[in-house]
């Protein structure tokens, strides 16, 4: 591995071949659209670098953007309505949205927690996973920005995960 916050080249290239065995078309335009956004490797970055490098979701606007399709989520996932609320974290507030579907309740609860190994991406950068699960599975799905690595120490994040478990109870 290199220093150089570059990828490996031969890894990039075996990561291609058993991406382009795996994947359907549109994974492999969406991939294609975040490789064109030219990102680094994060795993060679500081957390405060690697929170600024282009995400999928970038990606997924880009190429919608390219094919003249609306890129707003609403549009994306119809029929699912957001609200922006704080929940109580376990040291304070905690933003978060909770996204209802469409139809007569009452719905279950799904707490989500957005993906970035703990330490990057927000749920902004997850809305269309919390939105399209919710659609899908006919649920109430609260997505909760947790304190972040390495900044809040283990186990911030799972102490903020508990409270709003308790707090997602009260849908």
């Amino acid at each position: 591995m290199s220093d150089d916050k570059k990828p490996n080249p031969l890894l990039n290239a075996v990561s291609n071949v058993v991406a382009a065995l795996r994947a359907d078309d549109d994974q492999i335009a969406v991939a294609k659209a975040y490789d064109a956004l030219e990102p680094q490797a994060i795993e060679k970055l500081t957390p405060q670098e690697a929170r600024r490098q282009p995400t999928p979701a970038d990606a997924v606007k880009k190429l919608l953007e390219q094919q003249n399709r609306s890129a707003v989520p609403e549009a994306l996932v119809p029929g699912v309505t957001t609200r922006e609320l704080t929940v109580d974290g376990a040291t304070g507030p905690l933003a978060a949205t909770l996204y209802t579907p469409a139809g007569q309740g009452p719905f279950p609860v799904v707490l989500y927690f957005h993906g970035g190994g703990w330490v990057i991406a927000n749920r902004q950068v997850y809305d269309g996973g919390a939105r399209g699960l919710a659609a899908a599975a006919q649920a109430m799905v609260l997505s909760v920005d947790y304190r972040l690595a390495p900044e809040h120490k283990f186990p911030a994040a799972w102490d903020d995960a508990l409270a709003a478990y308790r707090r997602a109870g009260s849908f």
